[in-house]
């Protein structure tokens, strides 16, 4: 898109960390500098107690923010109300650390800075130079994983309201945003009242031949020999938005059909000692597999039979495109951007979120039935192959740049 650009991926969470985020964000920056970019990054030190920046010679300049000179800008409905969640205290005060780490990290040295959450981007639209261009991709719905993990409460409550009010100033204050997902897009036009204007729809990619390469490698540490049983892999952290409960449920109900099975949960998580307590149990302890954080995922899935994904929300996960380029069969919940990635009975099976049994019998099938199961397996893997480059991605997101540039143009006096 002509001269090369300086620009600057923010992110008001922690990276490296596990899941799609920093997939994202690695992906995305190694595209751009292949393209002539130079990219750094400005996200929360996986500490927890700083900012950092990484830049193009692998420098990391750290922003620490003693905690004593912050304060705390809660507005009024908190002041008010009883319903306060320590959580959201947290993450307000954590919205104020931000900003402030911001105001030192010389925004004006970048030609573009790209948003990863609405939190970083509301941050950033009132600390950055006017003329940068601000664009932000929404990677999940902040509020609603709130509501699911418990920490807010129903809609129109002044915890509900507060989010919703981040929800809106995130996307307000950027000039173009990106959705991966036609349904994470609509959900945001109705939900929080984001007016259908200067949204793109870019579903995510990812390197596709650095993936399959890595199918052949072996896993290190080597996961327990499944001595002839087929492998159930779920790649997912283990957190309550992932669904693991109901999956557990259907594991238990296949057990009593057939034994021939493993499952392996890829992934960590805040549930996880919960998830132990519940797998003993269910008496599932020779069937499920606690592997971990890993970052041999392709090798692993290159192990497994099927795939399966019970969210209860998702924009458009990783581990369904991994699941698909690696060529294995998917069984997903029907939520959020899913639908738009399987196509049920074609190169993969849907069913509704929290359906224990229609899962269960899902599994049953492709397991009961090979044919079926590779058939489908093949299917995957064209469309897959297909679908997910991240050739696409760099180009789309390097037109929406162009846009957001023009329009900064546009308002010069």
């Amino acid at each position: 898109m002509g001269k090369a650009m300086k620009i600057l991926l923010s992110s008001i969470f922690s990276l490296p960390s596990t899941g799609g985020l920093w997939t994202y964000v690695t992906q995305l920056k190694k595209s751009l500098e292949a393209a002539g970019h130079s990219v750094d990054i400005f996200a929360r030190h996986p500490n927890l107690h700083s900012f950092y920046l990484f830049n193009d010679s692998g420098t990391r300049v750290s922003f620490n923010i003693p905690k004593g000179k912050l304060g705390l800008a809660l507005n009024k409905d908190f002041e008010k109300s009883k319903e306060v969640d320590p959580q959201i205290l947290k993450m307000e005060t954590l919205r104020t650390v931000h900003k402030e780490a911001i105001e030192k990290a010389g925004l004006e040295q970048y030609d573009l800075i790209h948003a990863q959450d609405i939190l970083s981007a509301s941050a950033m639209a009132g600390k950055k130079p006017i003329k940068t261009p601000l664009i932000l991709t929404v990677h999940g719905c902040y509020t609603t994983e709130q509501q699911i993990a418990g920490r807010i409460g129903k809609k129109e409550s002044p915890a509900w309201n507060y989010s919703a009010r981040l929800e809106h100033a995130g996307i307000s204050g950027s000039d173009f945003t990106i959705f991966p997902s036609k349904y994470m897009k609509e959900m945001y036009v109705r939900e929080f009242s984001i007016r259908d204007k200067n949204l793109e729809i870019i579903p995510n990619g990812m390197d596709i031949q650095g993936f399959i390469k890595s199918m052949g490698k072996k896993p290190k540490p080597q996961p327990p020999d499944p001595d002839g049983k087929k492998v159930i892999a779920c790649v997912a952290r283990l957190t309550k938005i992932k669904g693991h409960s109901c999956l557990f449920k259907a594991l238990k109900k296949l057990k009593e059909d057939r034994t021939d099975w493993v499952c392996w949960l890829i992934g960590d998580g805040d549930l996880k000692r919960n998830l132990k307590k519940r797998m003993k149990r269910l008496g599932l302890e020779k069937h499920i597999i606690f592997l971990g954080k890993r970052s041999d995922v392709p090798a692993l899935l290159k192990l497994a039979d099927i795939c399966v994904l019970p969210s209860l929300q998702e924009n458009c996960p990783y581990s369904i495109m991994e699941a698909q380029v690696a060529g294995r069969c998917v069984i997903a919940s029907k939520v959020g951007g899913i639908p738009e990635m399987v196509g049920n009975g074609r190169t993969g099976y849907l069913f509704e979120k929290g359906s224990s049994r229609a899962l269960y019998k899902q599994i049953k099938k492709l397991l009961d039935h090979e044919p079926v199961r590779m058939g489908i397996a093949r299917e995957a893997k064209g469309w897959g192959r297909h679908q997910w480059s991240m050739e696409r991605v760099v180009k789309q997101t390097l037109d929406v740049y162009k846009k957001g540039i023009a329009k900064k143009r546009k308002r010069k006096p």
